[in-house]
């Protein structure tokens, strides 16, 4: 097993026009199984780009939620297609263009067997969305710690806006309701509901919805902070 880490099958027949298949090792510490003749045995090959020194997302192939999907971890092919149906394929070579992901594949017989096995996103990418994870977690879990916090200090005096903040951290109503409770408790008011939402967020459009949002999640009609006394 003299044959160290992978190597490039330049111009192997089958192998998509942009991207190039490398032979990955046979085991974990990088060395391949030699056949009679000391030629490594090859039985699984990666497709790639060499061209692409940084990834970048190609625009509008994915939305914000299947792009955190689709480079956040190693995803086998059965999920990719179940995922995105039709289109994987398109999808797949797409994002292995621009260097976002390399397509796994078994090597049979000197040939690169399609499907492929799945696809591993780039380094760098997996590791940003690993750290927006945790950033994503990290504010969700401040966001509960004041929830917490608001639903006690006002129960007393208004129960619904306090069983109103019980909902689940993850649920992206939970940032609006403890800013609505927060300016109840602090005593702020605005002049409607896009004056709150530029108050908070600096952008008057972000949540129009949200007389609607506070009435449905229990607020009292009397505490709504969209209104100045």
């Amino acid at each position: 097993m003299s044959q160290t880490h992978e190597f490039p099958l330049r111009d192997h027949p089958g192998v998509p026009d942009g991207l190039v298949a490398y032979a990955q090792p046979t085991h974990d510490d990088g060395t391949f199984d030699n056949d009679r003749a000391g030629r490594p045995k090859v039985r699984r090959v990666q497709l790639r780009t060499d061209a692409v020194a940084h990834p970048q997302r190609p625009d509008g192939l994915l939305t914000d939620a299947d792009w955190r999907w689709a480079t956040s971890a190693i995803r086998r092919w059965t999920t990719i297609g179940a995922r995105f149906g039709d289109r994987a394929e398109d999808i797949a070579l797409a994002l292995a263009r621009a260097g976002c992901v390399a397509l796994d594949h078994d090597y049979r017989s000197g040939r690169i067997s399609s499907p492929p096995r799945g696809w591993t996103p780039h380094p760098s990418l997996a590791a940003g969305q690993a750290s927006a994870t945790a950033a994503r977690r990290d504010r969700q879990s401040q966001v509960a710690a004041r929830a917490a916090e608001l639903s006690s200090q006002l129960a007393a005096d208004w129960p619904g806006v306090a069983s109103a903040l019980a909902i689940p951290a993850s649920d992206p109503r939970l940032i609006w309701l403890v800013r609505a409770a927060d300016d109840l408790a602090q005593g702020r008011r605005h002049d409607g509901a896009r004056a709150f939402v530029q108050a908070h967020v600096f952008n008057t459009k972000a949540r129009e919805d949200l007389p609607r949002l506070l009435a449905e999640a229990g607020f009292e009609p009397d505490t709504c902070p969209l209104h100045r006394s």
